[in-house]
């Protein structure tokens, strides 16, 4: 579950990065955006996270020094992101917060649903959100992202 994904994704493309997401929602509208309305069985995991090289692209003033917009980082053509993660994962960058681009996922499923064990809830799929993404070649001494809960879920947008 913890395995990182070599792409080409958003933020990572030849070289290893493990995506999350900072709150459940997030992930799971993440998901939905990958499986659709088709219901998907899942093993979800939440970790806390400690890691040192971190660059936050949520922020305006970081953006601006980049040169690169909300709508750059999100965008369904990932070039600018994967060019801007290739120079800051050489750089030797440990993990980004990136906003997640999930606003069409919630415009095409506003809602959706997770069970979990006997209980089902409903969430309204939230329109904007944070990911993390880990570029496990690059983790420094101290830097850890232990997992905290497991759990299993079936999930449907």
């Amino acid at each position: 579950m913890w395995e990182p994904s070599f792409g080409p994704y958003r933020w990572n493309s030849g070289f290893p990065a493990l995506y999350t997401s900072l709150t459940l929602e997030v992930a799971l509208a993440e998901r939905i955006k990958r499986t659709r309305a088709r219901p998907v069985e899942l093993v979800v995991g939440k970790a806390q996270a400690s890691l040192h090289a971190v660059l936050d692209l949520t922020g305006d003033s970081v953006q601006k020094a980049l040169g690169v917009a909300v709508a750059d980082l999100t965008a369904d053509d990932y070039s600018v992101a994967q060019r801007l993660a290739h120079r800051l994962y050489d750089a030797g960058v440990t993990a980004l917060v990136v906003p997640a681009a999930i606003a069409t996922t919630a415009t095409l499923y506003p809602r959706f649903s997770m069970r979990r064990g006997a209980r089902t809830a409903i969430y309204d799929t939230p329109v904007e959100g944070t990911n993390l993404v880990i570029y496990t070649e690059n983790l420094h001494r101290g830097d850890a992202y232990p997992e905290v809960e497991r759990f299993a879920a079936k999930c449907a947008g």
